[in-house]
């Protein structure tokens, strides 16, 4: 069984350059969790607003990529999250800092299991 979040809009400090960091990036996520086992109550499925609180909390961090970002937030969920068997996240950062960049922007996929 499958869990999917999807068009989780954040800012975030998550950039190469200083100065982008500074000002903040809007990060777009889905997410898709994968269950040990089909729930039959909600403690036994997903906690949505943890979720939502790693993806806000992490947002507050500065790294400098993307992929260091995606596996800081697969992992905590794993960790804080019992009944994740497997976590994928897709981040897109549809603004790029390119001169006459004309795109959908950048995209990281990254996927872990226990």
């Amino acid at each position: 069984m499958h869990i999917g979040l999807e068009g989780i809009v954040i800012q975030a400090k998550t950039a190469y350059f200083e100065w982008e960091r500074k000002l903040g990036v809007q990060l777009t996520i889905d997410l898709r969790i994968t269950l040990n086992n089909i729930p039959h109550s909600l403690c036994d499925s997903i906690d949505y607003v943890n979720v939502h609180h790693i993806l806000k909390e992490e947002s507050k961090n500065e790294y400098q990529l993307l992929e260091e970002l995606s596996q800081i937030i697969v992992q905590r969920i794993l960790k804080e999250d019992l009944q994740a068997k497997s976590v994928y996240i897709k981040i897109r950062k549809p603004f790029l800092p390119i001169a006459n960049y004309q795109g959908n922007g950048s995209v990281i996929e990254y996927s872990e299991s226990r």
